[in-house]
C-alpha cells in the first residue's frame, strides 16, 4: 500500500510486480538527512504516460519524467562460463532487486559459494521505497534513506479530524541501500552473471540453470528472487485470487504545496476534491482512494494516488483522474516531474507449496504484508534468518541436501507460527475488501486510536498470533457504532474462511501428512460453512435509496451483545489455533481421530457464525425498525446468548 503504500508484492512487486529498472537523474537534488529514532514501510514501482484534458492548473499527465536510468560504478566479481569452471555453486540467486541482493549477502558472509544471476544487476531500482526508520534502525540499515520525516499523519475525513503519528518515516535512498548491500557481496565473494533465466531443472541433489545466452549453472540450492514475472515458483492453489493494490506516483516540482515539512501523509482519505465529479466521487465511495505525500521541501514532494486493496484491480486510469482531481483542489500545480511510477501489488493469495525443490524469496515467496503490502522492511529482516538456514546445510561437514535442506529453508522461512499470522492478515484484507469509504475511514480512525505497541507491530508484521487476537479486540472497543456494524455483518465469511484454512494448514504441517482422509473431510466440511451457513441473505437491506444510516445504540444490551459476539469468535478463534498447534497428532495414526479433531473445530466455527448472525439480524432490525420484528429478533438474541453461555471457555 501504500499503507502508505503498503506495499508490494512487492508489490509487491505486485501480482505482478518486478520490472524494468529506471532511477533519479543527476539533475535531481539530493535530499537533507534528518537523523531521529524510529520508521519502515515500503513503496512500489513504475509508470506510464497518458494523455488528458487540460486542468484550472495544467494537467501533470502530459508531462514527460526527466530520469535517466543510472548503474552503480562497481567493478563487479562477473562470473564467464567460457573461462571460469567449475559452474557449480553452493547458491543460486536469480534477480537483484532488494530481496535477491540482501540474501547474497546475508548467505555470502558465512563462506557459501553464492552466484547473483540478473541482466543488469548494476542498475537502481525503479520503485519508491518508504519505511518506519526503527525497523531499518534495527537491522543497522538507519543510514540508507533519504530524508527521514520525525512524524507521520493520517487525514480522515474532511473535517479536521487528523491521526499524529509519532513514529518517524522515511524515504529509501535506493543507491545507498543497494550500494551498501553490494558492497557486502563483493567483500564475501560473489559472483555476478549478467544474464536472464529461461528454465530451471531440478535432481535429487541439485537444479540446473539455463540462461537466454544457452549457458547452464548448476547449485545445491536455486532461489528466485526475481518477483511475479517468472513461473519457476509452484504454489499451493493455480486460483490465487489476491487483492490488488495500485497506484500512480510522482516525484514533482511544484510551485508550493499545503503540507507540513516535518510530516509524510501516511493517507489522505478526504473527497471533498471530488465535489465536482459526481462520476468519481460515486465510485469512491465504494473503491476509496487515499494520497500518500512526502514533502522534502517547498517545492519538491513525492505524491501518489493509492488503492489500498481491491478485488477485481482498480482501473489505473481511474487511480490517475482521481489525483488530478485532488492536486487540482489542493491548489498543487506540478511545474517538472523528476521520476514517475507505477504501483501494482499482489496481496494475499496462497502461500507457495512448502516445501519444493525451488526456493522462492521477496514478493513471490508470500512476504508481501496481506493487510498494506509492506514489504522491504521485512524481507530485509527475513533474509538473515533464511540465511542462517541455508548455512546450517550447505556450510555443515555433512553437506545437507536435497529435502532436508528444502524442508529446513522453507520452514524458516514460514515456520507454522508465522503460516497462521499470515492468515489472520489475509482476513484483515478480506476484511478491508468489504469497506467503502465511510467504513474505511472509520476503520483507520480506530485503528491508529490504538496503542502504540499495537498498531506499530501490525504494520511490521511483529506480533504474535496472540497479540493480534488482543488487537482485534481493543480495535472493536476503539471503533465507531458504525464501524461495530461493519464487523458484525461483514467479518463472518472471512473469518470462516480464516478458520478452514488455520485447520487445514495445521494438517499440512503436522507429521499426520498420510491422513489424506482427514484433509478431505476438512476442505468439504470449510465448504458447508461457506456455502450454507455463511450466507449473507441475514445481513441485506432492502435499499432505500439513502443508503445505511449510522447505527444508533439506544440500549446498552445491543451493544454488549456486539462485544460479546465479538469476543467469543475470537476466543474460538483462539481455541482452535490452540488446539491445532498443540495436539500431538504423532499420537493419534488412526485417520478417525485427527478427521474428528476437525469436525470438532467447524462445528465450533459453525455454531459461532450463527451465533453472529443472529446477533447482526437483530441489531439490523432495531436499525431498520422491521415491524413486527422485534420480538422475534429479541428472543433469538436471547437464545443466541444462552448458546454462547453453554461455550465451555
Amino acid at each position: 500500500m501504500s499503507i502508505p503504500s503498503m506495499s508490494t508484492f512487492s508489490f509487491f512487486s505486485f501480482p505482478p510486480p518486478h520490472q524494468n529498472l529506471h532511477s533519479t537523474p543527476p539533475s535531481i537534488p539530493s535530499f537533507p538527512i534528518t537523523h531521529f529514532t524510529r520508521t519502515p514501510s515500503l513503496r512500489k514501482t513504475r509508470g506510464s504516460i497518458i494523455h488528458c484534458s487540460t486542468s484550472k492548473f495544467g494537467n501533470f499527465l502530459h508531462l514527460q519524467p526527466q530520469y535517466k536510468p543510472q548503474t552503480l560504478d562497481f567493478d563487479l566479481p562477473l562470473f564467464h562460463p567460457s573461462n571460469d569452471r567449475p559452474r557449480k555453486f553452493d547458491v543460486i540467486v536469480i534477480g537483484a532487486g532488494p530481496a535477491g541482493i540482501r540474501l547474497a549477502e546475508q548467505v555470502s558472509s558465512y563462506g557459501i559459494k553464492v552466484c547473483c544471476v540478473d541482466p543488469d544487476p548494476l542498475s537502481l531500482w525503479p520503485n519508491n521505497y518508504g519505511v518506519w526508520f526503527d525497523e531499518f534502525e534495527d537491522l543497522g540499515l538507519q543510514n540508507c534513506f533519504d530524508k527521514i520525516w520525525p512524524m507521520a499523519c493520517v487525514y480522515i475525513d474532511n473535517s479536521s479530524k487528523i491521526k499524529y503519528l509519532g513514529r518517524p518515516y522515511g524515504r529509501v535512498s535506493r543507491k545507498k541501500l543497494k550500494e551498501k548491500l553490494i558492497e557486502g557481496c563483493v567483500s564475501n565473494g560473489v559472483r555476478f552473471y549478467k544474464a536472464k533465466v529461461w528454465k530451471i531443472e531440478h535432481q535429487e541433489f541439485e537444479s540446473s540453470i539455463v540462461c537466454d545466452d544457452g549457458n547452464e549453472l548448476k547449485g545445491s540450492l536455486v532461489v528466485d528472487a526475481s518477483g511475479f514475472n517468472n513461473n519457476f515458483v509452484d504454489y499451493n492453489s493455480k486460483h490465487r485470487n489476491h487483492g490488488y493494490q495500485i497506484a500512480h506516483g510522482i516525484l514533482a516540482e511544484v510551485e508550493h504545496h499545503p503540507f507540513d515539512l516535518d510530516k509524510m501523509v501516511l493517507m489522505d482519505w478526504r473527497d471533498s476534491h471530488l465535489d465536482n465529479e459526481p462520476y468519481l466521487r460515486a465510485s469512491n465511495k465504494k473503491f476509496p482512494t487515499f494520497l500518500y505525500a512526502m514533502p522534502f521541501d517547498s517545492n519538491l514532494i513525492f505524491l501518489e494516488e493509492t488503492s489500498l486493496v481491491s478485488r477485481p484491480v482498480l482501473s489505473y486510469m481511474e487511480v490517475k483522474r482521481r489525483m488530478v482531481a485532488r492536486l487540482r483542489h489542493l491548489g498543487i500545480r506540478v511545474t517538472k516531474i523528476l521520476e514517475d511510477e507505477k504501483c501494482l501489488i499482489p496481496m494475499g493469495g496462497p502461500l507457495p507449496r512448502i516445501p519444493q525443490n525451488m526456493m522462492a524469496f521477496g514478493g513471490n515467496s508470500g512476504v508481501v504484508h496481506p493487510s498494506t503490502g509492506y514489504m522491504v522492511a521485512r524481507t530485509m529482516a527475513l533474509a538473515p534468518v533464511v540465511a542462517g538456514a541455508i548455512v546450517e546445510c550447505l556450510g555443515s561437514t555433512r553437506m545437507v541436501r536435497g529435502k532436508q535442506l528444502y524442508d529446513k529453508v522453507w520452514n524458516s522461512l514460514w515456520p507454522i507460527e508465522r503460516r497462521f499470522i499470515r492468515e489472520f492478515y489475509c482476513f484483515g484484507m478480506e476484511t478491508l475488501l468489504r469497506l467503502d469509504l465511510n467504513g474505511t475511514r472509520s476503520f483507520f480512525d480506530a485503528f491508529f486510536g490504538l496503542k502504540p505497541h499495537f498498531w506499530h507491530g501490525f504494520l511490521s508484521s511483529r506480533l504474535s498470533l496472540s497479540e493480534l487476537a488482543w488487537l482485534s479486540l481493543s480495535l472493536f472497543g476503539h471503533a465507531s457504532n458504525r464501524s461495530r456494524f461493519d464487523i458484525v455483518t461483514k467479518c463472518p465469511l472471512p473469518l470462516a474462511k480464516m478458520m478452514g484454512n488455520l485447520t487445514l494448514e495445521s494438517i499440512v504441517s503436522s507429521e499426520n501428512v498420510e491422513d489424506v482422509h482427514a484433509l478431505v473431510v476438512a476442505v468439504e466440511l470449510v465448504g458447508l460453512v461457506v456455502e450454507e451457513v455463511l450466507l449473507e441473505r441475514p445481513y441485506a437491506l432492502s435499499d432505500s435509496g439513502q443508503g445505511l444510516p449510522e447505527l444508533q445504540v439506544v440500549d446498552p444490551t445491543e451493544l454488549r451483545l456486539l462485544v460479546t459476539k465479538a469476543e467469543h469468535v475470537l476466543l474460538l478463534l483462539l481455541l482452535a489455533v490452540v488446539i491445532a498447534s498443540t495436539v500431538d497428532r504423532r499420537r493419534y495414526r488412526e485417520e478417525p481421530v485427527a478427521a474428528n479433531i476437525i469436525i470438532e473445530l467447524i462445528n465450533m466455527a459453525k455454531e459461532a457464525v450463527n451465533v453472529v448472525a443472529t446477533l447482526g439480524m437483530g441489531v439490523v432490525a432495531v436499525e431498520v425498525d422491521q415491524p413486527g420484528g422485534t420480538a422475534e429478533m429479541a428472543e433469538g438474541q436471547h437464545n443466541a446468548v444462552e448458546r454462547i453461555n453453554r461455550w465451555p471457555f
